[in-house]
């Protein structure tokens, strides 16, 4: 699955060249130039990584950082700096100089991303920290219990999939008593009132009777 790099900021004629280095080397990169369309999309997709531009005094970065940090704490953020020495008031993981060489831009994301992966599933609009039990979906943030967020973390490494009642139960539970499926019912129910947008539809967690579940990814892949 590709890399989304969310930059916030103002391109340049050496940026735009990084960009497209980036693009070839697997990574999808989205620009925007402020605030409000960066929490747009923040809101509808889960980048690995966004990019602020602290060099650009309309981007809003004090603002961003800080809604990242309250909202969307699993997303780091990597500061374009003019020099070493970064503002102190923004949240913030790590920075890097605007005029740094493609390879240490490079060496720098796929640190950040490397670290991020290691505790974060992806999947479409969905993002799931492993470690704090965070769950961001197009309905919002919510903190899962841990079994919740075992349940959802099965149905993430299985996009697509119909996962049966008992392997669920297995694999979440370890149990081989699968008879009575009450307490996967409960979980799914409530999952489903953490995750789901809306009250008449569902759009991730799917039911296939008699058999199981399915999440779906939304939103869907692009087909080329």
């Amino acid at each position: 699955m590709a890399s989304q790099i969310l930059f916030v900021g103002k391109s340049d004629s050496r940026l735009e060249r990084t960009w497209t280095r980036l693009q070839a080397k697997g990574h999808r990169v989205t620009t925007v130039r402020s605030r409000k369309p960066a929490l747009e999309i923040i809101n509808t997709t889960s980048p690995h990584v966004v990019i602020v531009d602290t060099t650009v005094p309309r981007t809003g970065a004090e603002k961003l950082c800080r809604q990242l940090r309250r909202y969307r704490p699993e997303i780091p953020i990597l500061l374009l700096i003019e020099d070493d020495h970064p503002p102190l008031r923004l949240p913030h993981d790590d920075i890097l100089s605007k005029a740094a060489s493609f390879r240490r831009f490079h060496d720098k994301l796929s640190q950040m991303m490397q670290e991020r992966s290691a505790q974060t599933l992806n999947v479409g609009s969905l993002s799931l920290d492993m470690t704090s039990h965070t769950v961001h979906s197009l309905k919002g943030t919510s903190k899962l219990c841990p079994k919740e967020a075992s349940l959802l973390a099965e149905f993430m490494n299985h996009p697509g999939e119909v996962l049966g009642h008992e392997s669920l139960m297995r694999k979440v539970w370890k149990t081989e008593y699968v008879e009575d499926l009450g307490t996967l019912w409960t979980h799914i129910c409530s999952l489903r009132q953490k995750i789901e947008p809306y009250t008449n539809r569902r759009v991730y967690l799917h039911t296939v009777r008699g058999i199981g579940y399915r999440l779906d990814v939304w939103p869907p892949p692009v087909r080329k």
